[in-house]
């Protein structure tokens, strides 16, 4: 019945619906750490968060939806081939495919995406590293084949031998991203997809991101990098093989700590380990 309706829905309609989504949330306030903006949040272990995510899932898992991504529900199929293309390039060299899915919540990614990997990767294995409050969501689901649940690198990979690590919209919301990537550097690709930047400011920027419906309510902090800092910080063990920019029907603009609009964009690469 839903796709029913959304056949009779004009054009014009979905695109300003989708539009509302995208303008779901904002950044409020500059601040000197990312310590500084956390105590302004209240963080993305919130109840509210978790609880909209889980009923989510299981209604992806009863087939009532076909996806969920940050708990809205997605009712066709729709790939992120930025993220699809390097997995496939991975899963040729290897025979295999090995995922370490860094914040990847109760499987969002996984789940959009299966449709296509399950038939062509025999060999699939999906760890989500997440914090202690998914997990106890991930255990009032019934995971799908390959899926599997963490609550550290370190026992992730006791585990499992990983080929991929997987940054999607993860980064930004760590205070010590750099001790997660010391603690990765032996693993033979990474890929970071979602991943905002200014467009020429050098300097990072600490914010608090405000969500609302129709995704849920919610803040937490967030880290502006910048421009060129990404690659700055994986330069010593990785090499770049491929970059891409996230296309938006709009590119998002936040104010410095001066009130000076700057812009940002959004982007996705591909790292390779150095023989």
């Amino acid at each position: 019945m839903k796709q029913f309706i959304k056949l009779l829905i004009p054009p014009i309609f979905l695109q300003l619906y989708r539009k509302c989504c995208k303008n779901a949330w904002s950044c409020a306030g500059s601040y000197s750490s990312f310590t500084e903006a956390s105590q302004h949040a209240v963080g993305y272990d919130a109840p509210q968060i978790i609880q909209k995510v889980l009923e989510s899932t299981r209604k992806v898992q009863a087939r009532e939806a076909v996806f969920e991504r940050d708990s809205v529900l997605f009712y066709h199929e729709e790939y992120n081939y930025n993220i699809l293309l390097p997995l496939y390039r991975i899963a040729l060299e290897k025979g295999r495919l090995h995922v370490l899915d860094f914040g990847g919540a109760l499987g969002s990614t996984f789940r959009q995406h299966l449709k296509l990997l399950k038939p062509s990767i025999q060999d699939l294995s999906w760890n989500i590293v997440e914090q202690q409050s998914f997990l106890e969501a991930a255990k009032l689901i019934n995971c799908e084949e390959g899926l599997h649940f963490f609550d550290s690198i370190e026992k992730t990979l006791e585990s499992a031998s990983i080929d991929v690590v997987l940054f999607s919209s993860v980064l930004q919301y760590l205070e010590n991203p750099q001790e997660i990537i010391e603690k990765i550097k032996s693993i033979p690709y990474i890929i970071i997809d979602i991943h905002p930047e200014f467009l020429t400011r050098e300097k990072p920027l600490f914010t608090v991101q405000n969500v609302s419906e129709p995704i849920y309510n919610a803040s937490y902090p967030l880290k502006i990098w910048g421009k060129g800092e990404l690659l700055t910080m994986f330069s010593e063990h990785y090499e770049l093989i491929e970059s891409w920019k996230i296309k938006y029907d709009y590119l998002p603009k936040i104010k410095d700590e001066n009130g000076i609009v700057e812009k940002i964009e959004y982007i996705g690469i591909l790292l390779k380990k150095k023989m």
